[in-house]
């Protein structure tokens, strides 16, 4: 430093600024993802105090490309971007330009340097097979006591499924699979209390792992043989002949 004819003193500085950490996160309740609506929240702390504010630009098409809303001050600084449908799905890339108070430009930051990359998902998931059987002799036919077994296949990794057969919601632990899989099955025992049917109804509600909610699915799709499962509780009677 040295000391100007006011007593000032000048500092001076030839050092390039560096940003560390760098992290991103958004607002979704699984902050690894992102969807349409969501706000995704990029993160930066600097070595030193940096001008403002920092250019912050998410890349999204290529050609349009969106800048962050930036705040913060002196060392700690953030920038928000709202997921458009338009955005690319993948990893949110992103820029960041950035001078310290002497104005030495430190070099474009492109990358995290902790935590993980946000995935922005905007595609509706979708179920490319619901399967149902029965272990009845007959698979299409059940009676009390028999285990309906319905299979559940995804076009893309989902989170577990919420799942009726026969109007009973079924268990968690009832259900094989894991969030992020995207194949599941789901099983029932029949009870004395569901109604006769020649088809046993079902429900599925599902999401992928950005939370995009699938249309529900009662029907069939894929179906091996093509055919719904009947129940039958009433036990045959055998008339009388003489």
């Amino acid at each position: 430093g040295g000391t100007t004819n006011n007593g000032a003193t000048v500092t001076f500085d030839r050092a390039a600024p560096t940003l560390n950490p760098v992290t991103v996160t958004s607002n979704n309740t699984n902050p690894l993802y992102a969807k349409v609506g969501d706000i995704v929240t990029l993160s930066f702390t600097s070595i030193e105090a940096l001008q403002d504010p920092p250019t912050v630009v998410f890349l999204s098409t290529p050609g349009d490309n969106r800048a962050g809303t930036v705040s913060g001050s002196g060392t700690n600084w953030s920038a928000t971007y709202t997921m458009q449908n338009s955005d690319t799905e993948g990893d949110v890339d992103f820029y960041i330009d950035f001078a310290d108070i002497a104005g030495n430009s430190g070099t474009r930051e492109t990358s995290l340097s902790s935590g993980s990359e946000t995935i922005f998902d905007r595609d509706i998931p979708e179920l490319t097979k619901i399967d149902i059987y029965s272990n009845n002799a007959d698979p299409a036919l059940s009676k009390v006591g028999d285990v309906i077994t319905l299979t559940i296949i995804a076009d893309e990794g989902v989170q577990k499924p919420t799942v009726t057969i026969a109007g009973s919601s079924i268990a968690n632990s009832a259900i094989s699979g894991s969030d992020g899989d995207r194949t599941f099955t789901a099983t029932y025992t029949m009870q004395n209390s569901d109604n006769t049917t020649a088809g046993i109804p079902f429900t599925i509600d599902f999401s992928d792992l950005a939370n995009n909610t699938g249309v529900q699915r009662t029907t069939l799709e894929n179906d091996a043989d093509g055919l719904a499962v009947g129940f039958d509780k009433q036990n045959p009677d055998l008339d009388i002949v003489t």
